[in-house]
């Protein structure tokens, strides 16, 4: 780990480095066991922040696995699902934000899905039953992802305080965990979370409704 980076551990420890305003964080996340965190959702709820619609998401088909598994779009904005297996998928959601499902296919081009409500559609596979796939409908206008290394910069103005943190294999409540943003200093910043892979065959599980 680089000499001025930093790790927090779950549930949250704030750090007393500076008071100063940050303008770029860079974050690391990590795992218990120390792989990164592809795919995490990050939020600021910025209230001045003025919503910037996207175009159309991809959510593709390889390997009988979505790719990638989290896709966090805009209220308004479509998602595709393209497949890129040589098997016919037959890709579907009962989620409160969003129920639909496609036609069983293969080469063939089909609609994008458009999820004009905030929350989250859970997606299978009514083929293949281990696949699953989680669109995060942000309620807020500024969000971003982490790379395939868990790795994200984030802007964050004066007036915000806290970062909000969403995965679907968050061992909390809701999937949710809001780090204090006022304390940190602009450095490299690696964060451990409670994050712990489902059974793939129970993979909606994921998207749990309790607390630990």
């Amino acid at each position: 780990m680089p000499a001025n980076s930093m790790i927090l551990m779950p549930p949250l420890v704030l750090l007393s480095v500076s008071t100063s305003v940050i303008a770029q964080q860079d974050f690391r996340f990590i795992d218990g066991n120390g792989e990164p965190v592809a795919g995490l959702v990050i939020e600021l709820h910025d209230e001045e922040a003025t919503e910037v619609s996207g175009g159309i998401s991809i959510i593709d088909q390889i390997n009988r696995t979505f790719v990638p598994m989290i896709r966090a779009i805009n209220p308004g904005q479509s998602v595709s699902f393209p497949n890129s297996d040589n098997v016919r998928h037959h890709v579907y959601s009962f989620s409160e934000i969003k129920q639909f499902s496609t036609p069983l296919y293969a080469n063939e081009n089909i609609d994008p899905v458009t999820f004009e409500q905030p929350g989250i559609a859970v997606l299978g596979c009514n083929i293949h039953d281990s696949m699953v796939a989680y669109v995060y409908v942000s309620s807020w206008a500024t969000w971003y992802q982490t790379d395939e290394h868990g790795k994200v910069s984030v802007t964050i103005p004066q007036h915000i305080n806290e970062v909000h943190l969403w995965h679907p294999w968050l061992q909390t409540t809701d999937n949710r965990q809001v780090i204090n943003s006022t304390d940190l200093n602009g450095q490299d910043v690696t964060i451990q979370l409670d994050i712990q892979s489902p059974q793939q065959t129970l993979g909606f599980r994921a998207l749990r409704q309790d607390a630990p």
